[in-house]
């Protein structure tokens, strides 16, 4: 773990990518979405993994989808 990178609660999380808490629990219950930590019974997020959540969907206009 980077020892910069900052812990989300799953309303931060949600929050942090524009998208409802609830949906994150679905996806995990269907072995999608980001990537997450459980520490205990709680669900966290960390930021990094968001953020290559995030770029590993990003879609660059003109170039071809591998």
């Amino acid at each position: 773990m980077n020892t910069n990178d900052v812990i989300l609660s799953g309303d931060d999380a949600g929050k942090y990518i524009h998208t409802k808490p609830k949906t994150l629990a679905n996806w995990r219950t269907f072995n999608r979405g980001p990537a997450y930590v459980k520490i205990g019974g709680r669900v966290f997020y960390k930021q990094s993994a968001l953020d290559k959540w995030i770029d590993d969907r990003t879609i660059v206009p003109g170039e071809q989808a591998a």
